[in-house]
């Protein structure tokens, strides 16, 4: 939705390095102008399943809180959408902030897999920052093998 620079790029390591969860509000009102969008519009007509980007179980138990899951609420109540749980993260990794390109790529691969049941046809996926790309492609890779049909991206910032 957004350049990950000036006031996005505080608020995403305020959230996501300092806990600073009260910038929910702020992302809220950021995120309304940002989910503006004519062709992301059509695409919520299809009543996609919000998936938010899962953080490996220890990450997410040290920092107390998903930051995605945070950013997939906002847009799930936005088009009154359902949050679906139908990926998990199976392996720990080192932040990809830390890493190079070549680095980050090989960092994800087998980082996921589809939980148990039928997950929809249509998946809308939320993280809070692109950078290469990689995460994302690699849960996207995961959840059409898992029978997803088409899934989008939703990222507060690249």
């Amino acid at each position: 939705m957004f350049k990950y620079k000036g006031i996005i790029k505080i608020a995403v390591k305020a959230l996501k390095y300092q806990f600073l969860t009260d910038v929910k509000g702020e992302l809220s009102e950021l995120m309304d102008k940002g989910l503006e969008d004519e062709e992301l519009s059509e695409f919520v007509k299809l009543k996609p399943g919000i998936q938010a980007m899962p953080l490996f179980w220890k990450r997410e138990n040290w920092r107390g809180f998903n930051q995605a899951e945070i950013l997939a609420k906002i847009a799930a109540n936005k088009f009154n959408l359902p949050i679906i749980n139908g990926l998990e993260r199976v392996k720990e990794t080192k932040p990809q902030a830390e890493l190079s390109r070549k680095e980050r790529l090989k960092n994800v691969k087998g980082i996921f897999k589809a939980k148990p049941g039928r997950l929809p046809r249509q998946i809308l996926l939320v993280d809070d920052v692109w950078t290469t790309g990689a995460t994302i492609k690699e849960a996207v890779r995961v959840l059409k093998k898992a029978g997803a049909e088409r899934i989008w991206s939703l990222t507060l910032a690249r």
